[in-house]
């Protein structure tokens, strides 16, 4: 986490930096009220190695909800009219993955090299970033769920100011130590942020900053910090909480819990990931030029006997769901779904074999099973044909996107439902258990 005073402002000034605090005035005194369209770079950081994951693939392109974390929020810029280009700053042997998607992007998209450091790869990247640009947008890509509403703040912060960075209020008490973990400073939060991406700054006002961390041979643990040194202001806009970096594996589980329920409708319609209502085969392997199968698993019971109430209004809701897609001709392009329906009968041996049956009939998702230990058994037969397993009620947290990709829930996993009710427990004290029975 890095941490931030609000009001910092850099008063030693080197005869260096006379030079660059003038083009920054300048670059300051050329803003007007909004961004332009087509007017801004993105410099999408892709290099990192992610060691604290303890995965032998960079973070980054570990599999989220079955779509690689990089990839979110390079759709979420791609979709703004202000973005004319991203930069994507990563190793070589991963350019396949953003190549193979830059048919369905409005933008430019171009490639550089990652550096020994971060600022290196941010040099890098704004070497390839077009002279006509009039802003840079420097993001991690291992933040997934930024939102486009931010980085839309972030940009016209940026374009009046000429730095600006997202960032959130601490919430914790933050402490300093000495090398013998005694408590030597306590901050006040109320002047503390935590700085997140995207991080925005016009190119001139970057190029000056990175002519003088060259020259001096200074080391920047953030963007803003190169524009921090030649004395000009950076603006904090502020932020969500859900902007996370995905560095642990506690992470990658929150962030599957936080994805926006637009984002799990975008993913499950396949937005942007067909074309022409057509389902693309980079993700299912499953295709038809004019019907989309869905398979229902149902693990409870016949369907039709009245006395299993889950199932049965489960089915019913997705039946119901189905013929609403199939009667709009606006949804997913006029392609229309049809609905097959296995009983698991709570077995894995059986659920299995309804998975099978299902791949079998070209189906490009299946709802269900919602036990968790069937769900367990099932996204193994799943997952190798890269066919989504979407439960409703499985909430074992161990069904984890590292190690099913393509298995979705729509329900919290137990670790957080038993983080909620630890919580109660801590508030209400001893006697919490009468009000969670309640």
């Amino acid at each position: 986490m890095q941490v931030r005073l609000k009001a910092r402002h850099l008063t030693a000034l080197r005869p260096a930096q006379i030079k660059c605090n003038a083009v920054a005035e300048r670059l300051v005194e050329e803003g007007s009220e909004s961004v332009k369209d087509k007017s801004v770079s993105v410099l999408l950081l892709a290099g990192g190695k992610g060691k604290r994951m303890g995965v032998s693939m960079p973070k980054q392109y570990l599999s989220l909800l079955g779509k690689p974390i990089a990839l979110y929020s390079l759709f979420t810029f791609s979709e703004l009219s202000e973005v004319k280009e991203i930069v994507v700053v990563c190793e070589p042997s991963y350019q396949n993955l953003f190549e193979d998607i830059i048919e369905e992007v409005n933008v430019d998209i171009k490639f550089a090299l990652p550096g020994k450091e971060r600022q290196d790869s941010v040099f890098n990247g704004l070497q390839e970033v077009d002279g006509s640009s009039e802003l840079v947008c420097i993001h991690d890509s291992a933040r997934p769920l930024v939102l486009s509403t931010d980085v839309r703040k972030v940009l016209k912060d940026g374009w009046l100011n000429g730095a600006a960075v997202l960032g959130v209020p601490v919430k914790a008490t933050i402490k300093e130590a000495n090398k013998d973990s005694f408590v030597t400073r306590t901050f006040d939060r109320k002047t503390l942020w935590e700085m997140q991406t995207p991080q925005v700054i016009k190119p001139d006002l970057l190029r000056a900053g990175f002519e003088l961390v060259n020259r001096e041979g200074l080391e920047v643990t953030d963007d803003a910090s190169i524009v921090e040194y030649l004395s000009h202001p950076v603006y904090i806009t502020e932020g969500s909480y859900t902007n996370i970096k995905v560095t642990t594996p506690d992470d990658l589980l929150v962030a599957e819990s936080s994805l926006p329920s637009t984002r799990l409708a975008s993913y499950v319609s396949l937005r942007p990931w067909a074309r022409n209502g057509v389902l693309h085969e980079r993700i299912f392997c499953f295709t038809q030029e004019d019907h989309w199968k869905w398979g229902q698993m149902n693990e409870a019971g016949r369907p039709q006997d009245v006395d299993v109430r889950a199932p049965t209004v489960a089915e019913l809701a997705i039946k119901l769901a189905v013929d609403d897609v199939n009667e709009s001709p606006s949804v997913l392009a006029g392609t229309r779904l049809r609905m097959i329906v296995r009983d698991t009968n709570c077995s894995g041996f059986l659920g299995t074999i309804g998975a099978l049956q299902l791949m079998a009939n070209d189906v490009v998702a299946i709802i269900g099973p919602q036990s968790s230990g069937v769900a367990h058994i099932v996204s193994e037969a799943v997952s190798e044909p890269n066919v989504p397993l979407l439960s409703f009620a499985a909430t074992d947290p161990t069904l984890s996107s590292l190690q099913y990709p393509y298995f979705l829930r729509t329900t919290q996993s137990d670790y957080f439902q038993m983080n909620a009710v630890a919580d109660m427990i801590d508030y209400f004290g001893e006697g919490g258990h009468r009000h969670l029975c309640r």
